[in-house]
């Protein structure tokens, strides 16, 4: 059911030479990689992976053979990337990874390749399903399911993951959003974390229409 339901999002994508799946090694990209792996022939899509070691934790040349590792039994071909995180804009340093993380991403992409992250309903619910990205497009197919929905199938599959610990550190705005604030407005409306989901893609196809109509 799971797989079934990723195999219809990605039909819904545009056409594609190659999808790139960002793996980081944690749960939700393992999950990703591992489900998408099993889809190869029914997409007839060529499949890579890219793992980006940004030099932060003093584990992190640990989590790129790990993630050598999975990629070789699912003989899925990977590129690891090493980037510097620099924040001269101030704007600490999760924005300054991320920008580093995107800028590597964006550099083993060629013309019309699709990038696949695995945020889902439970991250921030603003992230819209796919956005331009240079060279090519950024998706986002998991943002249909529920952090839960990933957990079970990761348990079904018996697979393993790196458990970054940065994902629990609450002065990170994400972590905040993701575990404190979204889990208490959740109790609050049990429907909040859908109906934010489809309002971020209605966003998005908005921005996506005014993007066509004024260029």
């Amino acid at each position: 059911m799971f797989e079934a339901r990723l195999l219809e999002t990605l039909r819904q994508l545009p056409t594609t030479s190659r999808y790139w799946v960002a793996y980081s090694g944690g749960r939700d990209s393992r999950v990703l990689l591992h489900a998408i792996s099993r889809l190869r022939v029914q997409l007839a899509t060529e499949l890579r992976a890219v793992h980006i070691d940004h030099g932060l934790n003093p584990h992190s040349a640990d989590w790129t053979k790990h993630c050598e590792a999975v990629c070789r039994d699912l003989e899925v071909p990977l590129s690891c990337l090493r980037v510097t995180v620099h924040d001269r804009q101030g704007r600490g340093p999760e924005a300054a990874a991320r920008e580093a993380r995107y800028r590597a991403l964006a550099g083993v992409m060629d013309a019309g390749d699709i990038l696949l992250t695995a945020h889902h309903q439970d991250d921030q619910s603003e992230m819209p399903r796919i956005a331009a990205f240079l060279p090519g497009l950024l998706a986002r197919p998991l943002l249909g399911l529920r952090r839960q929905e990933l957990a079970d199938y990761a348990q079904d599959q018996g697979l393993d993951w790196v458990d970054d610990p940065s994902n629990r550190d609450p002065g990170m705005d994400r972590n905040f959003l993701r575990h404190q604030v979204l889990p208490l407005l959740s109790s609050r409306w049990p429907g909040l974390v859908p109906t934010l989901a489809r309002s971020a893609a209605h966003c998005a196809e908005a921005r996506q229409l005014i993007d066509r109509m004024t260029t």
